[in-house]
C-alpha cells in the first residue's frame, strides 16, 4: 500500500461501519496480527497504539490535508516500528 491516506479516507473506510465490526474484534485482530508471540505484555502494547493512533487521527483532524502517519504505506517491518515509535513519542511529548 502506498497511497497515503488522510482523515477523510479513513473515515471513509471504517471498517466498524463498513464491515460491521466491533471495538473488541479490532482489538483481537490487532493482537494476532501485529503482537502475537511477541513476548511482550499486550495490553500495555495495545494501549500504547491505540493512544498513538488516536493522536495520529487528532492532529490530522485539525489539518485535513495532514497525511496519516500511523500507516503502513509499504514500509518495512523495521521502517513502521520506528514510525509508530516516532509517533508515539510525539503523543507523549504532547
Amino acid at each position: 500500500m502506498t497511497e497515503r491516506w488522510r482523515i477523510a479516507d479513513l473515515v471513509k473506510h471504517d471498517k466498524l461501519i463498513n464491515e460491521g465490526k466491533t471495538l473488541a474484534e479490532l482489538i483481537l485482530e490487532m493482537e494476532d496480527e501485529v503482537l502475537a508471540n511477541a513476548g511482550v505484555d499486550v495490553f500495555e502494547e495495545v494501549f500504547k497504539l491505540i493512544y498513538t493512533k488516536l493522536y495520529d487521527e487528532s492532529e490530522s483532524g485539525k489539518d485535513k490535508t495532514r497525511v496519516l502517519e500511523f500507516r503502513n504505506y509499504g514500509d518495512s517491518d523495521d521502517g513502521l516500528k520506528e514510525t509508530i515509535q516516532d509517533l508515539f513519542n510525539e503523543a507523549k511529548d504532547e
